[in-house]
């Protein structure tokens, strides 16, 4: 069920420490003021008591969010995850910028909601958001063909992308007692998830940039080395 060697060594260290992972991103964040919080919050507080949770590293709150489309990573530069409108080797700082002029043009999303429909557990911890309504389904999709288009960003994933809040990464193998705790944990948040009908008005997407997984900030950031 979990898969934690992917995120060592890339996104957080051996001891679950985060390790710098510079890049740019398209989100939605959880707003805080919102009922989506408290429910996260909840689930959260379920994980946290759970014999799994050791085997986990969470992510802060203030970083909570809901990804639209995903940018680029420095440290993942290959065909596919890199923009086509510039080379692979070029400075991190020029995608940033980029982006950056081309989604001031971007159309806005306009609103959509979404509904948290249940617990996957893979290198990560997700709490999967589906579409409502057909509606809001096809409004995704168009903002995410139009962000594609004008990033040069064509994901293998694109056409099949599903929506997700990450509550936090596996830095541990979990031993067999906490993958039981681990799938305890799956049914026991899966069921207050049946029960409430959670929904999330999206918040209007931001461009955001990146040095960890701890922190999106909506403003440029200064690159290391650069």
């Amino acid at each position: 069920m979990a898969c934690a060697q992917k995120n060592i060594g890339t996104k957080f260290n051996a001891d679950g420490t985060v390790r710098r992972f510079p890049g740019n991103t398209i989100i939605s964040m959880v707003n805080h003021g919102k009922d989506i919080f408290a429910h996260f919050l909840h689930i959260r507080a379920l994980l946290e008591a759970s014999r799994a949770a050791a085997c986990v590293t969470l992510l802060p709150l203030d970083s909570i969010h809901m990804t639209v489309i995903e940018g680029v990573c420095d440290q993942v530069r290959r065909e596919g995850y890199w923009t086509s409108l510039l080379p692979l080797d070029c400075p991190l700082s020029a995608t940033d910028a980029l982006f950056e002029a081309r989604f001031a043009e971007l159309a806005p999303l306009g609103p959509v909601t979404l509904r948290m429909s249940h617990v996957v557990c893979t290198g990560a911890i997700l709490l999967r958001m589906e579409p409502v309504t057909p509606e809001d389904a096809a409004r995704l999709s168009a903002y995410r063909d139009a962000a594609s288009a004008a990033l040069g960003l064509r994901f293998p994933n694109h056409d099949s992308y599903r929506f997700h809040i990450t509550l936090g990464y596996f830095t541990r193998e979990p031993s067999p007692e906490q993958e039981q705790a681990l799938g305890e944990f799956c049914a026991q948040a899966d069921r207050y998830i049946a029960q409430h009908d959670i929904l999330m008005q999206a918040e209007e997407p931001k461009l955001t940039f990146f040095d960890s997984m701890f922190r999106f900030e909506p403003h440029r950031i200064p690159r290391d080395g650069e």
